[in-house]
């Protein structure tokens, strides 16, 4: 069941009137049959959900049904709640872009890496059907898996600077060049990323990539370079907290948009909390 914290109701207000006033900016409007649920509640609780993270959805609705109903007087049934929220999502991507930063230039110390989003087992691949046209087989240093690949950067406080969910077979390089377009300052990463020709691209651009030396390579490494390094640390925790608590990768999802709303969900959740909640 979901933990009650006594911060609960101010978690929910914010998140609330973070919700409403963007609504409200944007100028969006009920579409469709009325809900007796309005845009800022739908997404209020869809957020929350994963706020207080580690509880399905089914489970988690019943748990809003009995101990927060006083907030939501009007709650339709857990199906048209579901659908509700799949109708929003464009407009839950429209509010994670705002969270993320959105100045045209952005310095400072930056850390990217990437993370595989397995969609099923292993032994279940020649079988699956829901992502068959989307998925693909990727493969690191812990092995192979089938679906899909985040690639994150974020900044030395753990905010998200930009982020791409494309399939596993892309390498890390090439998402990596999509994603850092009017960075600067320095960029850290793993040697995924090692590519002389893209490391003098980005020092044209003001952005100085440091990452690890290949075993086969020369290590000139000094201490303050190493020093550095240990910062990737921080983006290795980050990716380890959005699948275990915000469970980022899951194979439970049966339809794309689902899935689309699960992985924008998780982001925007992860920045709201780390923007509007920290000191909850």
């Amino acid at each position: 069941m979901l933990a009650v914290k006594n911060n609960s109701k101010y978690d929910l207000e914010t998140i609330y009137y973070f919700t409403d006033e963007v609504v409200n900016k944007i100028g969006v409007k009920n579409i469709g049959r009325p809900s007796k649920l309005n845009i800022p509640e739908v997404l209020t609780i869809g957020i929350y959900r994963y706020i207080v993270g580690g509880i399905n959805w089914k489970s988690y609705y019943q748990t809003i049904e009995r101990d927060y109903r006083r907030y939501f007087p009007d709650l339709p049934h857990y199906n048209n709640f579901i659908c509700l929220l799949k109708k929003y999502t464009i407009l839950m991507f429209q509010l994670l872009i705002m969270l993320i930063k959105d100045t045209n230039v952005k310095e400072g110390v930056f850390i990217i890496d990437s993370t595989p989003l397995k969609v099923c087992d292993n032994v279940r691949i020649r079988e699956h059907k829901t992502f068959v046209r989307y998925a693909r087989r990727g493969k690191n240093g812990k092995g192979y898996w089938y679906g899909f690949k985040l690639c994150l950067i974020i900044d030395i406080y753990g905010n998200i600077v930009s982020f791409k969910v494309d399939k596993a077979s892309k390498h890390d390089l090439k998402l990596g060049k999509e994603l850092v377009k009017n960075l600067k300052g320095m960029l850290i990463a793993d040697r995924g990323f090692i590519d002389n020709k893209w490391a003098k691209e980005l020092f044209e651009q003001e952005l100085l990539l440091i990452t690890p030396p290949r075993k086969n390579m020369k290590k000139i490494t000094t201490q303050s370079q190493l020093d550095v390094l240990k910062i990737r640390q921080k983006i290795e925790g980050i990716l380890s907290v959005l699948k275990r608590f915000y469970n980022l990768e899951s194979t439970l999802y049966r339809s794309v948009k689902g899935y689309i709303n699960h992985i924008i969900l998780v982001m925007l959740s992860y920045q709201i909390k780390k923007i509007f909640l920290a000191n909850s």
